[in-house]
């Protein structure tokens, strides 16, 4: 990963919640437990793309990737499938939305969420 692309990108590229998201764990920022509603994960090609812009623009690499899980663990499905995201992203198969969509409940439940139907969750209680 280039440090000083990752600088250049957080103030010159257009940024969304679950990019920032990633540069944080990648610049080894740890939030406080009062921002984690800041934070989240793509939910659609849209937010996909900013993330894939700081991945390519910053340079990135799989291994670095995996910093990302370990500051935000609900991130562990949405790496796992980054080879598949990316490919669907660049070649326009109208998939992104799809994969994110299918890793939802999984994120959800990591995020210490407990779905009581569809649609609809809760914060599990520590």
């Amino acid at each position: 990963m280039n440090k000083q692309k990752a600088i250049e990108w957080i103030g010159t590229h257009h940024v969304g919640t679950s990019s920032r998201t990633m540069w944080c764990a990648l610049m080894d920022i740890k939030p406080d437990d009062i921002y984690l509603g800041n934070f989240d994960v793509p939910h659609d090609a849209d937010d996909f793309s900013r993330c894939f812009d700081l991945v390519e623009f910053v340079e990135v690499t799989n291994g670095e990737l995996l910093k990302i899980p370990k500051v935000f663990p609900y991130w562990k499905p949405i790496i796992e499938i980054w080879s598949k995201l990316v490919n669907a992203y660049i070649t326009h198969s109208g998939r992104v939305y799809e994969l994110l969509n299918d890793k939802h409940d999984e994120v959800m439940n990591l995020k210490g969420f407990e779905k009581i139907s569809d649609g609809y969750w809760v914060k599990r209680k520590r």
